[in-house]
């Protein structure tokens, strides 16, 4: 069972790599970039790199609306194409990574408590509970580019709101979100009963990842990995209010080498 930052980190990119399509890799190594400023220019992709995104699909052969935006994130190249106009929340909230007019769009009310889209309750509890733990996902992996504090917040506050009242049993097999209830579940400000629900939340979304097959598929293992980067970038960045950061936690260098 995981106890510290450095724990989690091992057991994410454990679970993650060797699930990963190997394309993925060769075309961030060919990319070669790295993000520099608040707002970073993405760079011209490669056409290998289209290629690979527009042709993905999970273990099943389903490829779904927000893979384009996804996995573009993933490599910091933009999209091959724009966002369809059917696109879904969750889709919208990964296209927003590029357009912050496509993110004001969703009607997130900043802030708030509780849920960030509290209408796609009629959607079904499955969509509904997905398009929140995906669209946190998303949120945050903007906002730690733009060091955007008040986007984090809300994102964590949504997180807490989701401890209570949506279970990932709820959801699909899909991680989204996973590190940012790791970061709750390794903050030693929060109170001990939250903590410990987030802990368990991770764990479950985890399990959920890998219980079908021994190991997450092709798509859960992207979300792992996307999640795993995430997590080692929010350490450190000091957003949180005092004493809510991440430089409580202690741990070692690590080593990502492929």
């Amino acid at each position: 069972m995981p106890h510290t930052f450095n724990d989690w980190l091992t057991l994410l990119r454990n679970t993650a790599h060797p699930a990963v399509p190997r394309e993925f890799f060769e075309r961030q190594a060919a990319q070669n970039y790295e993000p520099q400023g608040d707002e970073p220019d993405q760079p011209d992709p490669t056409p290998e790199s289209l290629r690979w995104i527009s042709s993905f699909t999970d273990d099943a052969g389903h490829r779904r609306d927000c893979d384009s935006p996804f996995l573009s994130s993933m490599l910091f190249i933009n999209p091959i194409s724009p966002m369809p106009p059917t696109a879904s929340h969750l889709s919208r909230a990964w296209w927003g990574w590029f357009d912050y007019t496509i993110r004001d769009s969703l009607a997130i009310d900043w802030d708030a408590d509780g849920a960030l889209m509290p209408s796609l309750q009629e959607a079904g509890i499955e969509v509904w509970t997905e398009t929140e733990l995906g669209a946190m996902h998303a949120l945050v992996s903007a906002a730690k580019g733009a060091r955007n504090r008040a986007v984090l917040e809300r994102v964590f506050r949504a997180a807490a709101w989701i401890l209570d009242n949506l279970q990932p049993d709820n959801a699909t097999n899909h991680p989204w979100a996973i590190h940012l209830f790791v970061i709750m579940a390794l903050d030693p400000a929060r109170a001990e009963p939250q903590r410990a629900a987030a802990d368990l939340y991770a764990q479950s979304l985890l399990h959920n990842a890998v219980v079908h097959q021994g190991r997450p598929d092709r798509f859960s293992a992207l979300i792992l990995w996307d999640a795993m980067e995430c997590l080692d970038a929010l350490s450190g960045i000091p957003w949180q209010r005092a004493p809510l950061s991440l430089k409580h936690i202690s741990f070692a260098a690590r080593d990502y080498n492929r």
